[in-house]
């Protein structure tokens, strides 16, 4: 009986170590080999580490020990190379007109050779050019950073910058926001070049009532709190929000200085 139950455990630890030699790989497209990931959260870096990929997706990353975990179609040695996060440049500027669009465009393949695989395109004078890059990025036609854009600046009467749509009244709002929607931005940016409070508020409740979002510069009379109530989802710069933290921030306000109310915050 001893020896009948020998061998049953015998058998079992044979069949268990067969299994153990025979577990299925997990098949990856492209594995890459040796590499020292720079980890961010943890403020550090990893040597010897592989990462997998399926298609332009991040399948799995870990130590090389576990390789052969991994039934791959190619590979890449990135011995004594690191690999990163992508950066984002938030505030970018497609700019220049049409005599530009080109240099621009020479500019794009920059982005991902030096880490920055997004950028966000705070306004610009050459919007189909951009939109269209974008979607060539998105389809892999184009080497370029994915690119978040909000297409025309929206100004007043008198627009600080070439391309911006001006702004005098509701119906200009409207019909700006029509027109954004239209192509599919991905965010509203206001400028306050010539742009009255009254009409940045009357932008800011418009966006909200269409679920668009919206940021960009604020008139150095318009009240942080209050366009931050009203829906604003950003603010491009510091200087309006060191207006708010102010002490004297109502009394700025009513003395009309516009930026020359730097100084003496």
């Amino acid at each position: 009986m001893n020896s009948l139950f020998a061998h049953f455990l015998s058998l079992i630890l044979i069949l268990s170590i067969f299994s153990c030699n025979t577990a299925e790989q997990k098949e990856v497209d492209l594995i890459l080999l040796n590499a020292t990931v720079v980890d961010v959260h943890n403020d550090r870096a990893i040597p010897n580490q592989y990462i997998t990929l399926k298609g332009d997706t991040i399948f799995s990353v870990g130590s090389m020990l576990e390789k052969a975990n991994y039934d791959f179609k190619e590979s890449i040695d990135l011995a004594g190379q690191y690999i990163m996060p992508g950066l984002w440049d938030n505030h970018v500027h497609f700019r220049g007109g049409t005599d530009l669009i080109g240099e621009n465009l020479d500019l794009l393949g920059l982005f991902p050779k030096f880490g920055v695989t997004t950028v966000r395109d705070a306004g610009g004078d050459m919007t189909p050019a951009v939109m269209d890059w974008s979607k060539k990025i998105n389809q892999k036609e184009l080497l370029g950073p994915y690119i978040f854009t909000s297409g025309p600046k929206l100004d007043g009467s008198k627009p600080a910058w070439e391309g911006s749509i001006k702004i005098e009244n509701q119906k200009d709002i409207e019909m700006a926001l029509d027109s954004l929607q239209s192509i599919n931005v991905d965010y509203v940016k206001i400028y306050d070049g010539s742009l009255s409070s009254e009409n940045f508020y009357a932008i800011i409740e418009a966006t909200e009532k269409r679920s668009m979002k919206v940021t960009g510069h604020m008139p150095m009379s318009a009240d942080f709190q209050k366009a931050i109530s009203l829906g604003m989802d950003g603010s491009e710069h510091m200087y309006y929000i060191m207006k708010a933290c102010s002490p004297k921030a109502d009394s700025l306000t009513d003395l009309g200085l516009g930026y020359g109310m730097m100084e003496t915050i």
